[in-house]
């Protein structure tokens, strides 16, 4: 018996073109309020500054396996971040007409974050840079030893001596300075 191609879903079933999520289904449509948004906007950058401050602390003390049990926490927040803060941008009339409290507790959100955010920079750029000292060392080292191998390197350190191929026979040698 031959197979058919399963049926289209009824028009009724069909789910609507869109912004999609990985699993494909769409994304859900927020009906949230500028003042709403700016809320969940304070509480996302209090959340990741909390969480880059244990990232900070855990870096400096070595411990890179709570550094790394942080990392999808602070990915998925660091995502919320971005999606919420462009759906407050966008809005400038929603955004214009918040409460004076509500922007004082964004500036003061997004002043801690970009303190810790500013830390961290620093922690990496010096972790970085003592990183780059070591492996100049290392390449430097290397590179002395790879030189010090060499037959003319012992030659000169008095360590061996060259080994002359004997002349085949009826060969002649010319000197140089004749």
């Amino acid at each position: 018996m031959a197979a058919f191609p399963p049926r289209p879903p009824a028009p009724s079933r069909m789910v609507p073109a869109g912004p999609r999520t990985a699993s494909g289904t769409p994304k859900p449509v927020l009906q949230e309020t500028p003042a709403e948004r700016a809320q969940a906007l304070v509480l996302v950058m209090n959340r990741l500054t909390d969480l880059m401050a244990l990232e900070l602390d855990a870096a400096q003390q070595g411990a890179l396996d709570r550094v790394a049990a942080l990392q999808t926490e602070k990915q998925a927040l660091a995502t919320r971040l971005d999606e919420t803060g462009r759906l407050l941008r966008i809005d400038r009339a929603g955004l214009a007409g918040l409460a004076p409290e509500l922007l004082t507790a964004l500036e003061q959100s997004s002043h801690r974050l970009d303190q810790i955010t500013r830390a961290n920079a620093e922690f990496l750029d010096i972790q970085g840079r003592a990183q780059k000292c070591v492996v100049d060392v290392m390449v430097k080292t290397l590179n002395h030893e790879r030189r010090a191998g060499t037959a003319y390197a012992q030659l000169r350190k008095g360590v061996a001596r060259p080994t002359r191929a004997a002349a085949p026979c009826g060969s002649t040698t010319f000197s140089a300075t004749l």
